[in-house]
């Protein structure tokens, strides 16, 4: 295998134009054309064109060199380096909670555990041993809040995948932040709604243009940060029950946990938690589901 050169003809700031690209067999020439990102100020662009995603990764062989050119892909690596240091910031300075640093295997999967979920565990075979790739570190997390003199709080943030395919709401890998913490579901509620908060207005701070700049807005950030305050400073909170008791719900927006056994409860659907969200103007908590 020898370097490929590639030689692009995209202006740039950040990179210089020749780039080399260890992926193609000896003697074989691969010709790019580059001709769909040019940086934001070199030409005038619409909003609705500022805020179309390049999906350069549908297009494999071309993709490295012009993801290292795309304006999107850079303002990615500004939001997701943003997001961790926001996320370190707020468990470590304004929480006091330790750092826990776990492998990206385990034996112990927790997540299909519980009656009607549809992940399962992601097997693998690790010099010659059964093994899973973490979907999540709770066990080692509840043991490591075991080992501080005070029991207050430990955090993690690394990846998790599952058996499971993905939708439009759900990732099968995906990097998360997950913490345990002592306390009950109230307290697990007001960390997860104050990070939230913490990482929102953390965001709007720090990047607001670049965000405005693909999502044409920051409003939805802004409206989020309005819900909590108006709502004394928590997000609005409801029980399965009282949703399953709602005027408006149909019978599109809720089903049986374990279909045709309506013994083991009801949960929400996806079209019921659209009608929770245009009820409540955004964010709220689902407490007290049947089969948990």
């Amino acid at each position: 295998m020898e370097v490929l050169t590639i030689q692009s003809t995209l202006a740039t700031p950040h990179h210089q134009a020749l780039e080399h690209i260890y992926l193609t067999p000896k003697k074989q020439r691969v010709d790019i054309e580059t001709t769909e990102i040019l940086q934001d100020e070199e030409i005038p662009r619409t909003p609705e064109e500022k805020r179309i995603v390049p999906k350069l990764w549908q297009n494999p062989q071309t993709y490295a060199v012009q993801a290292l050119h795309s304006p999107w892909h850079r303002t990615m690596l500004h939001l997701q380096s943003a997001l961790f240091h926001a996320s370190i910031d707020f468990f470590r300075h304004k929480l006091h909670y330790e750092y826990l640093v776990v492998p990206l295997t385990t034996g112990s999967i927790s997540s299909p555990m519980g009656l009607g979920s549809d992940s399962q565990p992601v097997r693998i075979q690790l010099n010659h041993q059964p093994t899973y790739l973490a979907d999540s570190q709770q066990f080692l997390l509840e043991y490591a809040l075991r080992l501080q003199d005070v029991p207050n709080g430990v955090y993690y943030a690394g990846t998790s995948c599952r058996g499971e395919d993905h939708d439009a709401t759900h990732l099968n890998q995906f990097c998360h932040v997950e913490c345990e913490l002592l306390g009950g579901l109230a307290a697990g509620m007001t960390v997860a709604s104050q990070y939230i908060i913490d990482l929102t207005q953390s965001l709007l701070d720090s990047h607001s243009t670049e965000i405005a700049r693909y999502a044409g807005t920051t409003s939805h950030m802004q409206q989020l940060l309005e819900l909590y305050r108006a709502n004394n400073n928590s997000f609005p909170t409801i029980t399965l029950a009282e949703v399953l008791a709602l005027p408006e719900l149909t019978s599109e927006m809720w089903e049986c946990v374990v279909p045709g056994a309506p013994e083991y409860g009801r949960l929400i659907t996806r079209k019921g938690e659209q009608m929770l969200i245009a009820k409540f103007g955004g964010a709220c908590w689902l407490t007290e589901m049947d089969h948990l």
